[in-house]
């Protein structure tokens, strides 16, 4: 159950995040929603209390140290702790929808790639996880658990221009193998999901629906179910199906 729980959702305001935030206040969770868009940071933020949600807003970026330090010490001022934290934040592609139907254009290739735009995906990405899990990490340890979902995704290969989303996120997943192990003896959670599939949020165009792609109800109530998974699935890659949570891989072990 996460009725009471306090729960950071990063990247909190659009898309899958502003989302998922609705189902814990729906679930009756202290919610506490992070984005760099201060202006959709507000709209929500009013969506939010009114369905009588407990909610604290903090725009933040998630690659600006000082700014997730800022946004763990305002959680803890208002509630006092955080119980479960959602890495959502990202810079995402749509490159494996290309080229039909088309959602912006393709992402550049690594020959034509800027070290800037590649800094930005990963900094995003796995620097603002990074950032967020360790600042959360000893609040959780002080309070006997916690849990710390990552989120997953990607693309194939075959698809031109996915190559550095994808990798990022296959560092989310890594990320959340290895570091399960060094706060499992703290009763920390670590898992890594992946939102239910390619989702149509409000920034896509009509021709996305059209052609099938499901909208936000597809994520349904799984990031509420995963905030209550049990130890033995720490460090796994999970998955919500008609309402259970299953393991969909094993954690990594050295090699």
């Amino acid at each position: 159950m996460v009725e009471g729980k306090v729960v950071i959702i990063t990247g909190g305001a659009k898309g899958i995040g502003r989302y998922v935030a609705g189902t814990f206040v729906d679930a009756g969770a202290r919610v506490v929603i992070a984005d760099i868009d201060a202006t959709a940071l507000k709209r929500t933020d009013d969506e939010l209390k009114s369905k009588g949600g407990d909610v604290l807003t903090v725009v933040a970026d998630v690659r600006d140290e000082a700014a997730v330090n800022n946004l763990v010490t305002k959680t803890i001022e208002r509630f006092g702790r955080v119980d479960v934290l959602i890495n959502n934040a990202a810079v995402v592609s749509h490159s494996h929808l290309w080229p039909n139907p088309v959602w912006g254009a393709p992402w550049p290739l690594v020959r034509d790639m800027s070290l800037e735009f590649w800094n930005k995906v990963f900094e995003t990405n796995v620097t603002g996880m990074f950032l967020c899990s360790k600042h959360v990490i000893p609040h959780m340890e002080r309070q006997g658990g916690g849990h710390i979902i990552t989120l997953t995704g990607g693309g194939s290969a075959e698809k031109l221009g996915v190559l550095t989303y994808s990798l990022s996120k296959q560092a989310c997943l890594n990320f959340a193998r290895y570091l399960a192990e060094e706060v499992r003896g703290s009763n920390i959670c670590v898992i890594a999901m992946g939102p239910g599939g390619t989702i149509g949020t409000e920034d896509a165009p009509p021709e996305v629906f059209a052609a099938g792609f499901p909208g936000l109800d597809i994520v349904g109530d799984r990031f509420v179910v995963a905030a209550d998974a049990p130890m033995e699935v720490t460090g796994c890659s999970v998955n919500v199906k008609d309402g259970r949570l299953e393991a969909a891989g094993p954690p990594a072990r050295g090699g």
